[in-house]
């Protein structure tokens, strides 16, 4: 049975199996075979940091605001760890255009050992850049966010 990395509270990190539900019309599956966790804002969710762990955020005004005022965005535990994932295809289902198996490609998917995902969730892999590599796109494309404004 596959496994899958999570956070049950505050810095307490636990491998937990899990069962692949069948695949539907439009789904592939992925074997992983790198994954990384963000160094920010999951990283602080994690530790029990983030203003996420005690407030909501309100999208429409930008803040924080306490939980029992607002309803919005906010962070229970247990929490699924890793923000990106690369993969192969094993597996493909009806009406899947965009990937055959065998097929390498990366996602915004957590740290576990298979994803079953809509083939429009995951991007094909560039054969010039390594694992390693694709997993820092995130990492560039906020630094680069940063230098832009």
């Amino acid at each position: 049975m596959p496994r899958e990395l999570v956070a049950v509270s505050p810095r307490k990190p636990v491998l937990i199996e899990y069962e692949e539900p069948p695949l539907k019309s439009g789904q592939i599956r992925i074997k992983s075979r790198f994954s990384a966790e963000k160094h920010g804002t999951t990283l602080l969710i994690y530790k029990g940091l983030s203003p996420f762990s005690d407030k909501v955020f309100d999208a429409d005004v930008g803040l924080f605001f306490p939980k029992e005022t607002r309803r919005g965005w906010t962070v229970s535990f247990p929490i699924k760890l890793g923000n990106i994932t690369v993969g192969t295809v094993v597996e493909v289902g009806d009406n899947v255009k965009r990937f055959k198996v065998g097929d390498r490609v990366w996602g915004y998917l957590p740290i576990r050992e298979t994803h079953t995902v809509n083939e429009g969730e995951v991007n094909p892999a560039p054969s010039e850049l390594s694992d390693e590599e694709i997993v820092c796109i995130d990492p560039a494309a906020v630094a680069l966010m940063a230098v832009r404004e």
